[in-house]
């Protein structure tokens, strides 16, 4: 198991990064638990997980959150677009954080993480 470091006050240090192909497992566990969370059925594949959010032009936008090596939260977005009007943004589909893997969840909130 990887050693976590942590910052000037003793907190853990959270790595915000892009998904990469070895995340899709993990990623997939929180993107199920999150659809339990509001009551719903994930019916989304490891592959159909890839197609969305790898490439050079995912459909998702993700970001991970890694605490100590392990996966500890994701941020998915997509961008929707007012061709008329000139305007493109970013809409936050998703924000999860696993308080189970995530030791010391209080701390890393308090940090800004979910």
């Amino acid at each position: 198991m990887e050693s976590t470091n942590t910052d000037v006050d003793g907190r853990p240090e959270v790595h915000v990064r892009r998904v990469e192909q070895p995340d899709l497992p993990d990623l997939l566990r929180m993107v199920t638990a999150l659809a339990a969370h509001h009551g719903d059925t994930a019916r989304v594949s490891l592959d159909t997980l890839a197609r969305d959010v790898l490439g050079d032009a995912p459909w998702l936008w993700t970001l991970v959150a890694e605490v100590g090596g392990s996966l500890v939260g994701y941020a998915a977005s997509c961008p929707p677009a007012q061709t008329p009007f000139g305007l493109r943004r970013m809409y936050l589909q998703h924000l999860y954080v696993d308080r189970k893997r995530c030791f010391q969840a209080t701390a890393v909130r308090a940090d800004g993480l979910g």
